[in-house]
């Protein structure tokens, strides 16, 4: 009997050997859970990313879209196009001043102008100068003038 006895002691021990090295070594995750922490680890990164690049530099950097002043010039008397009249914007938003000349047909233009307040100045050699003040351009919108001029 002694025998059986023996062996029953070594199944013990060695139960209790395997209980120990399973506590020492960690807990196997699902492939579910693996998949699961992987998903959550990338979706934390592009959340926290993703706002940190697409914020530009510096905000001041921003100019909101230009805005243009168009319209036509004609003699108040004959209700003809003045051609070759020179329109000139001054705003304090200008570092300088900007000009166009009338086309045939008295048209004028001036784009790509920064949203303010300007003045627009109309000289030609036959006609008074004639300014208009005050005209808000806001961005990204064209603003149409027509002007009358009685010659000299």
């Amino acid at each position: 009997m002694m025998k059986p006895r023996a062996v029953h002691a070594v199944r013990v021990g060695h139960a209790r050997e395997d209980a120990d090295s399973h506590s020492k070594t960690p807990a196997r995750q699902s492939p579910v859970l693996k998949l699961f922490t992987a998903y959550f680890v990338c979706m934390l990164v592009l959340f926290v990313a993703v706002p940190l690049f697409a914020r530009s530099e510096d905000d001041a950097d921003y100019a909101p879209p230009p805005g243009m002043f168009t319209g036509t010039v004609i003699d108040a008397l004959s209700r003809a196009p003045i051609p070759g009249l020179v329109v000139i914007a001054t705003s304090p938003s200008l570092s300088e001043a900007q000009w166009a000349r009338t086309d045939d047909s008295g048209g004028y233009r001036l784009p790509l102008l920064p949203a303010g307040t300007y003045t627009l100045r109309f000289e030609h050699p036959d006609y008074p100068s004639h300014t208009r003040g005050d005209l808000l351009l806001r961005a990204n919108q064209t603003e149409q003038l027509q002007v009358e001029l009685r010659p000299r």
